[in-house]
Parts: structure tokens; sequence; C-alpha cells
């Protein structure tokens, strides 16, 4: 199963982790400035739109049974 953030196909099991706040370094050069950044395996990171991360979220979710399943 996938999502998709910026445009890109993600193997949910790629997913390491995923901000709850947008990313603030307040570097004038930084392009990824208010995007959320989607942590993947091997030290790689994507930056998305809050719509990009409420999707991998939901995706995530509904991979692992949806919210009423227990671990």
């Amino acid at each position: 199963m996938t999502c998709r953030i910026d445009d890109k196909h993600v193997p949910l099991y790629n997913i390491l982790w995923i901000a709850e706040t947008p990313h603030f370094c307040g570097d004038e050069e930084c392009t990824a400035e208010g995007l959320y950044e989607i942590r993947l395996a091997l030290g790689e990171s994507l930056y998305g739109s809050r719509r990009d991360r409420d999707g991998a979220v939901s995706a995530l979710q509904q991979w692992r049974g949806g919210d009423e399943t227990e671990w």
C-alpha cells in the first residue's frame, strides 16, 4: 500500500514517523518552511503540505486496521 506525498508514491512500510507541527528553522534559504516532515527509512525525508501529511496518517491508520484496532 502507498500514499502520495509531494507527487511521490511512497510505500507505507518506508515511513518511520510524521511530524505533527510544520518545519521551522528560520533560514532564509529554506525551501521546507511551513511544510510537514515525513521521515523515511535510510535517513531520507520528504516534506509535504498539511493535506499530504493528513493523507499519509490516514493511509497508515487504514493499513493497520483503522482507529478501532487495539495494538
